[in-house]
């Protein structure tokens, strides 16, 4: 594997590590002193736990972790390799029944680190801002700062880990899709 595919791999494990378990959610059990391997520990040290994992994932496995699927008709199908990244359901629940089917169908119960685009908001039924474009030509700073702080205080509330944004989009020709992100 390359160095950035083995840098990706790392980072998203750590991001999976650093949220083992669901937010709020009940009857998720993975860390037993006694019973359960180094990398569920989370009184270890990151770089130990990590080698630990590490050592103990099949190649497909780890291919698995870099991957981003976006349809949860799909996750059922991943024959129990685990997948890296997935688009946020819409709701605290939802998140947490695939988070719970996933860890649970998953052979080393490694978390899914759930995303969304929250360029102009994050969340189902959040507060949605113009986009980024738009909120550039205020030139106001302050606001912008504001507006990004709610999207994440949103996104946060409800569990999503990874916020897809800022995007630097420079394009030359406004007919290409995204030119407004």
């Amino acid at each position: 594997m390359s160095l950035l595919v083995v840098n990706c791999l790392i980072a998203t494990l750590f991001v999976g590590l650093q949220h083992s378990a669901c937010v709020g959610a009940e009857g998720i059990t993975i860390y037993d002193a006694e019973n359960s391997p180094l990398y569920l520990d989370p009184t270890a040290p990151i770089q130990q736990r990590v080698d630990d994992l590490m050592s103990k994932m099949t190649v497909p496995e780890k291919i698995a972790q870099l991957a981003a699927i976006y349809y949860k008709a799909s996750l059922g199908n991943y024959n129990g390799t685990g997948v890296g990244w997935t688009k946020f359901p819409g709701t605290a629940e939802e998140r947490n029944a695939l988070q719970r089917d996933m860890m649970e169908s998953s052979r080393l119960h490694l978390p899914i680190v759930f995303t969304s685009e929250s360029l102009h908001s994050s969340v189902e039924n959040g507060t949605v801002f113009p986009m980024p474009v738009l909120q550039g030509c205020t030139w106001n700073t302050t606001l912008v700062h504001r507006i990004a702080s709610v999207i994440a205080l949103e996104a946060s509330s409800v569990g999503v880990d990874v916020g897809l944004t800022p995007v630097l989009n420079m394009f030359t020709d406004p007919s290409l899709s995204l030119c407004l992100s």
